[in-house]
């Protein structure tokens, strides 16, 4: 399966989560994005930083991830711009691929992805990066659920 780089906007991410853009007229937004957890309270927020490394095209994904009972935010704190490859579940667990996207994003966007968003891991485009990730996790395996797919190649 090959997929193409397109640009990141709120209406073509809008099936996998939400766009994080800075506020206007130094206001402040509130509620910027769901911030869900479907877990009793031994699943505590986690704002963990991440170093991400550069992607080398075409890129090849053998992998994808989700996160079933909390969404995930990324918020580039040094990072020129990134990649993000998305797709909904089939309802069985499993990434429904004919729904897979694979957006270039600027390093001023953040990204949050909806509870149970198959994703693949954080990576830059050009450079080394680093991010602020959200997630809530409880430390069972629970937290977050790897499947192995068909080779995904992304092109640039």
């Amino acid at each position: 399966m090959h997929v193409s780089l397109e640009e990141l906007t709120p209406e073509t991410f809008a099936p996998f989560g939400q766009v994080l853009l800075a506020p206007q007229n130094n206001t402040r937004e509130d509620f910027a994005a769901k911030v869900e957890n479907d877990r009793p309270a031994t699943a505590r927020a986690n704002l963990a930083l991440i170093a991400a490394s550069p992607a080398l095209f075409p890129l090849e994904i053998k992998c994808l991830e989700r996160h079933a009972h909390s969404n995930q935010a990324f918020l580039p704190l040094n990072v020129p711009e990134y990649l993000v490859v998305v797709c909904n579940d089939t309802g069985t667990g499993r990434p429904n691929l004919e729904t897979l996207r694979a957006f270039r994003v600027s390093g001023r966007t953040g990204v949050n992805y909806n509870r149970g968003t198959w994703h693949h891991g954080m990576t830059t485009i050009g450079e080394s990066g680093t991010f602020a990730m959200l997630v809530h996790e409880n430390g069972t395996a629970g937290d977050c659920e790897f499947v192995d797919v068909e080779p995904i190649v992304v092109e640039a």
